[in-house]
């Protein structure tokens, strides 16, 4: 609201935009109805800004953001190394520039991102859960368990943490671990549909 309200009165206020566009894109993540809108604003709160400031950290992440929403993962892995230049200590720049990596399959180097997001902040959940599944992927099954080991010892009580762990273990071929974690997630989110989904995946390959 703050943002909005700044925007209003001034709308030259290129900080109040670019701060705008990152929570409209936040909202976003969290599964807005509104998805065309709220990008439509995002992409005209950034123009807008960059005809007078394009030297923050913030503004090449909405950038970042809003082109791997759009799937130029090449244009967002751009934009966020701009914001890792411009903002090194910031382990969110790392762990962003990461996730496009990973996508790219550019393991090696997404894997060095998110563990120096992890050096700049221990208890990075999100970077271990992203370094267990690139681990995974890279032939490093022995990193990738300690990652996940991780995330459940920093957030054992989070849903996504107990599913990323269960995907990883039935990954790897251990269904008991597996469905041990998705019956956590469970009963911490009961009606959630995409544990139940992925419990009865693991329940099919029990069977065999």
């Amino acid at each position: 609201k703050a943002f909005r309200r700044a925007v209003t009165l001034d709308k030259g206020f290129a900080a109040a935009q670019i701060g705008l566009a990152r929570t409209l894109l936040q909202q976003l993540d969290w599964g807005s109805d509104d998805g065309e809108k709220l990008i439509d604003e995002s992409a005209a709160l950034l123009q807008s800004a960059s005809t007078r400031d394009t030297s923050s950290a913030e503004y090449y992440s909405g950038i970042g953001v809003l082109a791997s929403l759009r799937n130029d993962i090449s244009g967002a892995i751009r934009a966020h190394r701009r914001s890792v230049q411009l903002a090194p200590q910031d382990p969110d720049t790392h762990y962003r520039l990461g996730v496009q990596l990973a996508q790219m399959t550019q393991t090696e180097e997404a894997l060095k991102e998110f563990r120096r997001s992890t050096e700049l902040k221990p208890d990075y959940v999100d970077a271990y859960r992203w370094m267990a599944r690139v681990a995974a992927f890279s032939g490093k099954p022995d990193e990738a368990r300690n990652h996940a080991t991780t995330t459940i010892d920093l957030s054992p009580n989070s849903a996504r943490v107990r599913i990323s762990a269960g995907q990883l273990a039935m990954w790897q071929g251990n269904y008991v671990v597996a469905d041990s974690q998705v019956q956590k997630a469970i009963a911490l989110q009961p009606k959630a549909y995409r544990q139940k989904g992925l419990a009865g995946t693991i329940a099919l390959f029990q069977r065999r």
